[in-house]
């Protein structure tokens, strides 16, 4: 009699992780697949290495995030613009960077080569006129692809209105926007003014 085709798949699989002190992890071959567990962190091995996979690392993996208040045009002490184009005012008075990632100095971005990167900006503005809007993108000296990264805000509450914005654009950092750097640019389509800018900056991968 043949036999029995099994019809329902195993939704549990059994790991047995074996426990290693942090002392042996250097003595300790590191076979491919191989998993072991040593003060409530899990590795793998790869490649006769040891890669911790849990919790995540981001000091190893050299990722993370970090945010960069502006302190100087905050509040009442508004930037105010003309129909120019002008890079973004931000001068990171006021920083969580945890990670010590190192991804922006006084209004540019500052980013590693072959990295990937989320970048948020928040702010509070108005135009003096109605209907009126800010073209924003990303610029780079030497590489003028960047700013195809862009958009359009629309003010639509009417003149010297306060509209509040929050912005994300995802890229990875070529060899130009690594060397010469990246900032980010406003080109208004009426004079008006900016202020509370914010950088919310993720390092997705590294380089």
């Amino acid at each position: 009699m043949p036999p029995r085709s099994r019809t329902k798949e195993n939704v549990q699989f059994g790991v047995q992780v074996e426990n290693v002190s942090s002392e042996k992890i250097a003595s300790t071959l590191a076979e491919d697949g191989a998993l072991i567990e040593s003060e409530n962190k899990y590795y793998a091995g790869v490649q006769g290495q040891w890669r911790q996979f849990a919790p995540i690392d981001n000091s190893a993996l050299d990722t993370g995030w970090a945010r960069y208040d502006d302190g100087q045009y905050v509040g009442e002490n508004t930037y105010n613009f003309t129909t120019a184009p002008f890079t973004v005012q931000n001068d990171g008075a006021v920083k969580i960077d945890n990670y010590a990632l190192s991804m922006y100095g006084v209004n540019e971005f500052t980013l590693q080569e072959n990295a990937t990167y989320c970048i948020t900006i928040c702010f509070k503005g108005y135009l003096n006129t109605s209907n009126g809007h800010i073209e924003i993108y990303l610029n780079c000296p030497t590489d003028p692809d960047y700013s195809n990264i862009a958009d359009v805000l629309i003010f639509p509450k009417g003149n010297g209105v306060e509209h509040k914005f929050c912005k994300t654009f995802h890229l990875y950092a070529n060899e130009n926007a690594a060397s010469d750097g990246l900032v980010l640019k406003f080109e208004p389509s009426h004079s008006g003014s900016l202020y509370d800018v914010i950088y919310f900056i993720e390092k997705i991968s590294n380089g």
